[in-house]
């Protein structure tokens, strides 16, 4: 933990976000007891590691949102800039890359977070997010159209924006485009899973 945070400060913090990610009504109670439980064990295991706001929302939701293959396990741009948004809705504090961008004209990860995010994956996107299941995200996004090398570079033009803060045009358009493909194809899917269902029940 950094010299500048308190132990009863990130307490109180970690309760503020507890309450803001898990009751936020995408969880049942039994659920949202389980992730509270978890969340406290992971803050008390990394509270060195613990430097500012951000990282505490990384622990709190197991990683948030994470890519892995054979070698190594991925923390996704992605959820650090969702993180950030909520963070900043809680507090009021922004992260130190949204600091930086503060008077410029709106990032791509600032289009993702308060656009295209909810629009491609709906509120089980946050569900996902906010208990670190990456699994079934990454599943949601191939039903939706996507492709893990689709993500991946969705994830690092966001990383990109995140770090450097600069605009990127071909990013920017890639990244547009692919939201939404997504977006339509979250939609289809989820017009095609309802009349699947209404259809069975008709056949009942």
């Amino acid at each position: 933990m950094s010299d500048n945070v308190e132990m009863f400060d990130v307490i109180g913090r970690e309760e503020k976000l507890i309450e803001v990610f898990f009751n936020s009504g995408y969880f049942s109670k039994e659920e949202a007891d389980i992730f509270m439980a978890r969340s406290h064990n992971n803050v008390f295991s990394g509270i060195d590691k613990i430097k500012d706001d951000l990282d505490l929302a990384m622990l709190i939701t197991d990683g948030g949102l994470v890519y892995r293959d054979e070698n190594a396990v991925y923390n996704l741009g992605i959820t650090q800039a969702l993180l950030s948004k909520e963070v900043e809705l809680t507090y009021g504090v922004k992260s130190w890359f949204m600091e930086r961008d503060q008077g410029k004209q709106p990032t791509l990860y600032e289009y993702f977070t308060n656009q295209y995010f909810i629009s491609m994956f709906g509120d089980r996107g946050y569900r996902q997010l906010f208990s670190g299941d990456s699994k079934s995200f990454i599943e949601d996004f191939k039903k939706y159209g996507g492709t893990e090398e689709e993500l991946l570079e969705l994830d690092r033009a966001i990383n990109n924006s995140v770090f450097w803060g600069e605009y990127n045009r071909n990013d920017n358009e890639k990244a547009t485009e692919l939201c939404n493909k997504i977006t339509k194809g979250r939609k289809e899917y989820e017009s095609s899973s309802i009349e699947k269902t209404d259809s069975k029940k008709m056949n009942l």
